[in-house]
């Protein structure tokens, strides 16, 4: 990062600090000048340093997107490269208690057997890993929210855009509703797209996920056959297969906070490999490839 990028980035932290008094919710941190750190604080206190004129002010990385990073630097390593020069501290007494709900989230998914009779403790599971991996990106998120209803659909969460692959989302398939449909056992047949399929349209676009147990990300064969039948149908809906081992993956990087992004990252990257693989029949299967 150059230093006229990292003089703007400090000026718009301190034009912002004005309107945001309290620097006690994480979105802006404190220079401490003997340590040379970013103090963060979460926990909703007022900070313990005196703020002057002179103090060095930064926003959160995890801002830096929604506030138009591209006037700042159009690096896109210039996030890590803050962490790289400075060591970011975050301060908040709920901390401990954040990183032991996460390890508990993540070990609690071998405790979920397969089929009907951990059916709905996988729900509340997926419900939860979906609010840690994407809490800035979705809102809302609930659980059966149309119990009632003839299609009742199992998670569904409002996109806010906050992010790039999420932008993407609701520019290019008009989902602000994202469902998430909760499958508790590993192989998917074309009545699971199908089921989807019909769930879309509307406020809930063209996109749209299944969350299963399978040990792989990748589509087998019967999958891929599934989602082009539907992604080349008028409709071109896009029926994403999402896996448990994915989100708890995602959740493992939750903890440590240079890694906040890794799922919005892997999500674009999983976007791209469908349209670029699958919906050409250009299946790779890797797993053959080890053999």
């Amino acid at each position: 990062m150059s230093n006229e990028e990292r003089q703007h980035l400090t000026i718009l932290s301190q034009d912002l600090g004005g309107v945001f008094a309290l620097y006690s919710i994480g979105f802006l941190g404190v220079r401490n000048d003997l340590s040379r750190t970013f103090v963060f604080c979460h926990d909703g206190r007022q900070p313990s340093k005196t703020i002057t004129q002179d103090s060095e002010l930064i926003i959160h990385p995890c801002y830096w997107s929604a506030l138009g990073k591209n006037d700042i630097g159009d690096d896109e390593n210039f996030a890590e490269e803050i962490f790289d020069e400075y060591e970011v501290t975050i301060y908040s007494a709920d901390a401990d208690q954040r990183s032991q709900i996460l390890g508990r989230t993540i070990s609690a998914l071998n405790t979920i057997p397969l089929g009907t009779d951990g059916a709905t403790r996988f729900e509340e599971w997926c419900r939860d890993a979906i609010n840690f991996c994407f809490s800035t990106q979705i809102s809302n998120v609930e659980l059966h929210p149309n119990r009632n209803a003839s299609q009742r659909r199992d998670v569904v969460g409002t996109n806010l855009g906050t992010s790039s692959v999420w932008r993407r989302i609701v520019e290019d398939y008009k989902s602000r509703q994202i469902i998430f449909e909760v499958k508790n056992y590993e192989s998917l047949s074309i009545n699971e797209f199908r089921q989807v399929h019909g769930y879309l349209g509307r406020e809930y676009g063209k996109l749209a996920f299944i969350i299963c147990r399978s040990k792989n990300i990748e589509l087998d064969h019967t999958e891929s056959s599934a989602f082009r039948e539907f992604y080349r149908s008028e409709s071109g809906h896009m029926i994403v297969k999402l896996t448990a081992n994915w989100l708890n993956a995602a959740l493992s990087k939750l903890r440590s906070p240079q890694k906040h992004d890794f799922a919005d990252m892997q999500l674009s990257k999983l976007l791209d490999e469908y349209i670029r693989v699958y919906a050409n029949e250009q299946l790779v299967r890797k797993n053959s490839r080890k053999r």
